[in-house]
């Protein structure tokens, strides 16, 4: 079935890699926000996005077991600069979703999920990303994590 003139499709932004200097995350901790991603402003208010997670573990992990990714709105107050609280063990915030992690191995992996809606308060609203490992082993220093912004348009 061909898709007609002016129907909804999905437009996909270009991804942008939010590694910094990322660092190793132990089993059940979360990554350090603020120094291993840099910050994403959502430029273009794209209401979706799909994520992808470069990582690897230094031994196999547990089969079946997620990575979850929590975001951190930031600048959401009444005065533009207040920003959502950090997530952690007691406190997750806002969760986004969970790459699956199966048959594990040592080598260097990528993993993906999406669409996500995006929790936009304001124009180019900024975020900070958090992953938590749930994989049963260390996530090894130098994972990556990719944004790419989904919205709606006319198929021309």
């Amino acid at each position: 079935m061909a898709i007609s003139t002016d129907a909804v499709v999905l437009f996909w932004g270009t991804p942008d890699v939010l590694g910094n200097t990322t660092s190793a995350v132990t089993n059940t901790s979360f990554s350090d926000g603020t120094n291993d991603l840099d910050q994403w402003t959502n430029a273009d208010d794209a209401p979706l996005a799909i994520f992808a997670l470069e990582f690897t573990t230094a031994t196999t992990g547990d089969a079946g077991s997620t990575i979850d990714l929590y975001v951190r709105p930031m600048n959401i107050g009444s005065a533009g600069t207040e920003d959502a609280e950090v997530p952690d063990a007691n406190f997750g915030n806002m969760y986004l979703g969970s790459f699956p992690h199966n048959n594990p191995s040592t080598s260097a992996q990528t993993a993906t999920f999406g669409l996500v809606g995006l929790p936009n308060v304001i124009t180019s609203q900024p975020y900070e990303f958090y992953i938590q490992n749930n994989t049963g082993q260390t996530i090894s220093a130098g994972w990556e994590l990719t944004v790419t912004p989904v919205t709606y348009g006319p198929h021309g």
